[in-house]
């Protein structure tokens, strides 16, 4: 499951994004319902544990509901 938060929200701080506390959590299909936020511009953050996180650039309107597919880059690991 990966954990999705927007770069803006005030309450995510280095500490928060390190322990997985950040934002919301996708479901068991990948799916990661964000919840009201004002029109405007965000930076979508995705991440988890062994993909590259993933930043993505997004305009909200008012009473529109959005719908944006990310698919993360697993990272090549070498355990020595």
């Amino acid at each position: 499951m990966a954990n999705t938060y927007f770069a803006e929200d005030l309450r995510v701080t280095s500490e928060v994004v390190m322990w997985g506390n950040a934002g919301v959590w996708a479901d068991e299909k990948g799916v990661a319902h964000m919840g009201a936020w004002r029109p405007g511009k965000y930076t979508l953050i995705v991440r988890r544990l062994g993909y590259y996180q993933e930043r993505r650039a997004l305009s909200l309107s008012a009473g529109k509901i959005d719908t944006l597919r990310v698919t993360l880059r697993p990272m090549n690991i070498t355990l020595q």
